[in-house]
């Protein structure tokens, strides 16, 4: 399997918000999603562990509730300050 660039990048914002912004059209868009954080990053059906990095978080896929097409098992995701 070859390594591929990410075609987008999300922000975890204050109030459960998740923000997506697109590196090819330069949008950003709000997602209906929220997002908790407790022990582990739960968003959706998706449950993640994480390690924060500076203002990253790496996030570790750790289950989901149904199936899940996933392309690799962490992503790196900016953090809002």
């Amino acid at each position: 399997m070859f390594p591929s660039e990410p075609s987008y990048s999300m922000e975890f914002l204050q109030d459960s918000l998740v923000e997506k912004y697109d590196y090819e059209s330069g949008e950003s868009v709000m997602l209906s999603e929220k997002y908790l954080i407790d022990s582990f990053l739960h968003r959706g059906k998706v449950k993640y562990s994480y390690i924060f990095y500076e203002d990253k978080v790496r996030l570790d896929f750790e289950s989901a509730l149904r199936f899940c097409r996933c392309f690799s098992h962490f992503q790196y995701i900016h953090l809002s300050t």
